[in-house]
């Protein structure tokens, strides 16, 4: 398995996935993040760009320092929920490489991206919320 340094601009991509028209904050580790605070969402970027370091360092051997996050509310375009949740994953993939991933806030915060953004996948609305057996 290889992995790579995601650019600031994906990870901007995934941020861009967490706000809601009713909720307007995250709680991770401890702490409320608001969507509105730039210095907010510049923490939130880099924590993922922190974890995605530690992971390539892991992988290769390496000590590379991360770089620092410029949060961007501007990103020139709208991005579609299925293309927000294709850098999620791409991201998981690129950070995965340490034994404790999973317990990470930078885990923990794509998980609430995925799951905000499902929710704004074409279809979702009309979809059972649950499945019946069907009917003989």
């Amino acid at each position: 398995m290889s992995a790579f340094i995601c650019n600031q601009y994906h990870i901007n991509v995934m941020l861009s996935g967490l706000p809601e028209r009713t909720q307007k904050h995250i709680f991770l580790n401890e702490k409320t993040y608001e969507f509105s605070k730039v210095e907010d969402m510049q923490e939130l970027g880099q924590i993922l760009v922190n974890e995605n370091y530690r992971s390539v360092n892991h992988r290769y051997n390496e000590e590379n320092t991360p770089e620092i996050f410029v949060f961007q509310r501007n990103l020139k375009r709208y991005f579609k929920p299925v293309e927000v949740l294709k850098a999620v994953h791409c991201y998981q993939y690129q950070s995965c490489e340490t034994d404790d991933w999973e317990n990470s806030i930078a885990a923990d915060l794509c998980d609430a991206i995925t799951s905000r953004v499902s929710s704004r996948l074409p279809g979702y609305e009309d979809a059972a919320w649950e499945i019946q057996v069907p009917q003989q």
